[in-house]
């Protein structure tokens, strides 16, 4: 992962599309109770 400032500094962690799909897709599962 790569945590990135914004303008406003804050911190904004940028995280890989195909990494995101696969928390995603684990995420769908648990709730859907699978």
């Amino acid at each position: 992962m790569i945590e990135m400032k914004d303008i406003d500094g804050e911190p904004h962690v940028i995280v890989p599309k195909n990494i995101w799909d696969r928390m995603w897709d684990l995420f769908n599962k648990i709730e859907s109770g699978e």
